[in-house]
């Protein structure tokens, strides 16, 4: 594509972009008031979105690695690590060195978190039949799978972006422009 067309394609994408409709604000949106829904609800036990999804992922797979659980949970890996201590010293969880390999901690739950995220599922479970009310089982399961396949397909763009790709580029492109003009 000549320079041209590249500008012009890049013209037409933004002239027909809205925030109201993009997705991944969409996506944020609902995801964002659901949280808000659930840390209402959950307000008189303590507990927030990141500490129900380390109990969340940890009930559905003991023994993660802080990499693993990072990226089950979607928080990042210094987050993770300060919340699993202070869910550690609420005797929510254990880290433990494995006797196979003492560079690595594993997480698991204790009696205690196993109870406080057995008794929260039912809230998690009524605001997400809340958020798909009005569609049919097949819809939901196509929606779960699409959101996956989004998440899965973001991958490819990170690699872009760290490989100096296109994306990295236009930020690039931006920096210049900005430090042009200040200095003009």
């Amino acid at each position: 594509m000549t320079s041209a067309a590249n500008k012009k394609s890049s013209h037409t994408m933004v002239e027909g972009y809205r925030l109201s409709t993009s997705f991944p604000y969409l996506a944020r949106r609902v995801g964002a008031r659901i949280g808000e829904l659930f840390e209402l609800a959950a307000a008189p036990l303590g507990i927030d979105v990141p500490t129900y999804r380390v109990l969340a992922a940890l009930r559905e797979q003991g023994g993660q690695r802080l990499g693993d659980l990072s990226k089950a949970t979607v928080i990042p890996l210094p987050t993770l690590s300060r919340l699993v201590g202070t869910m550690s010293q609420a005797g929510l969880v254990t880290r433990d060195r494995p006797e196979s390999n003492g560079r690595i901690v594993a997480i698991n739950l204790l009696p205690q978190g196993r109870m406080l995220v057995e008794g929260l599922i039912p809230v998690a479970v009524r605001l997400e039949q809340c958020a798909v009310a009005g569609m049919a089982a097949e819809e939901i399961a196509r929606l779960k799978a699409q959101l996956a396949k989004s998440f899965k397909n973001l991958d490819a763009v990170e690699d872009e972006i760290r490989s100096g790709g296109e994306l990295a580029q236009v930020a690039k492109h931006i920096a210049g422009a900005k430090r042009e003009r200040k200095h003009a």
